[in-house]
């Protein structure tokens, strides 16, 4: 559910060599996916993706969607909504390079906005973080505020912060991450996740095949026995074109 489709690969976005081109970069990316996770909770069902990606010197700016035919999550922890369409529409914005000794960094800002059903319709999300990497590994930290329309007896909009954060390592074509998420306000909630990915090129597309589990899922410090253990397998199949 947010900015990178599935948490390899925005591990693998954000601890990658990040180039900071001359010109301006103009691209558009189309895909799609078996299953719509993201750091480690399912979101939805298979689902279609696409995305338009500015960058200049370093700086980048875009905007992401994803819709698909039955969407399994809330904008908190997957949880089933009831919802017979799911649209999510991101905008971001950042800075991010990567120096002469292979040192990389990102710094950035991402709005996630979901419009999956009349009680999740004004629901949206943004968050503040970045990342640093080298050698190919990485660790990346986001802050950020899930913004809630009526789950308030008045009406009025909750808005819950949360943290993300985890460690990861990309190759050529294995890629591994770890990570953890977590409330920090009224019902806490935090689980930790692994995963592992493979991608590559076949027939001039994009693909990656990604193996996760999630585990340790707390609710109040107590352990959530219905999504302890939860595991996945995604595929991803894109295609980046540019403009």
């Amino acid at each position: 559910m947010k900015k990178q489709l599935l948490a390899t690969l925005a591990a693998a976005s954000l601890t990658a060599g990040l180039t900071v081109p001359a010109q301006a970069e103009v691209t558009a990316t189309a895909g799609m996916v078996s299953d719509y996770v993201f750091r480690g909770s399912e979101y939805g069902n298979a689902a279609a993706y696409a995305s338009f990606d500015y960058e200049q010197s370093g700086f980048y700016a875009g905007v992401w969607t994803i819709m698909d035919g039955g969407n399994a999550g809330t904008v908190e922890d997957g949880e089933s909504s009831n919802s017979s369409l799911g649209l999510e529409i991101d905008y971001y914005f950042g800075y991010g390079m990567e120096l002469d000794n292979g040192f990389n960094f990102s710094l950035g800002y991402t709005a996630y906005t979901y419009e999956y059903n009349t009680y999740y319709f004004e629901d949206f999300e943004d968050e503040i973080g970045g990342s640093v990497g080298f050698g190919g590994f990485g660790a990346s930290f986001f802050y950020g505020w899930a913004h809630q329309s009526g789950t308030l007896s008045d009406g009025d909009r909750n808005t819950t912060p949360y943290m993300y954060y985890d460690l990861s390592w990309s190759g050529d074509v294995f890629g591994v991450v770890v990570g953890r998420y977590e409330q920090t306000k009224d019902a806490k909630k935090s689980y930790n996740y692994a995963e592992v990915s493979a991608s590559g090129e076949v027939a001039t597309l994009d693909m990656t095949l990604s193996v996760g589990k999630k585990f340790t899922q707390e609710t109040d410090g107590e352990t959530s026995g219905a999504d302890t253990g939860t595991g996945y397998i995604v595929l991803d199949v894109s295609k980046t074109f540019s403009l």
